[in-house]
């Protein structure tokens, strides 16, 4: 599955049931957390990831990007019915947060890259529509 990288651990979040699990494939359009066991540079081969059609559950879900980076606010998409955007900063060891209706100056980030899981959360269920 992550062939180079040296790991101990993949899992993904499951908004039904609000748990992590265990994962041993990776689909487009999913985000998944990986315990590295050493320092590593992650490449993938296959058919880029140029559009994203993701259904979210009220609360959190956890979404994998595309093959391009975009401004966080394109959300278009999603616009209003979400509260926030998430990532994890594996150097500062902590989330880095987008929230759409704050000032600049308080947002961690304002491009989702590439390669990178999120976690949006949801104010109700809605559909997460994006392409390059």
């Amino acid at each position: 599955m992550l062939s180079r990288v040296s790991y101990d651990a993949v899992y993904r979040y499951n908004a039904t049931s609000k748990q992590f699990k265990s994962a041993d494939v990776m689909e487009p359009g999913t985000g998944y957390f990986v315990h590295a066991t050493s320092e590593c540079t992650w490449e993938y081969s296959g058919t880029a990831y140029t559009s994203v059609d993701v259904s979210l559950k009220q609360g959190l879900n956890m979404v994998g990007w595309l093959n391009c980076p975009k401004d966080v606010d394109a959300l278009s998409s999603i616009s209003g019915d979400y509260y926030y955007v998430a990532q994890w900063n594996a150097t500062a060891e902590k989330f880095d947060v987008y929230n759409p209706v704050a000032s600049s100056t308080f947002n961690d980030f304002t491009t989702m890259e590439r390669g990178t899981g999120y976690f949006i959360s949801a104010k109700q269920e809605c559909t997460l529509s994006e392409s390059c």
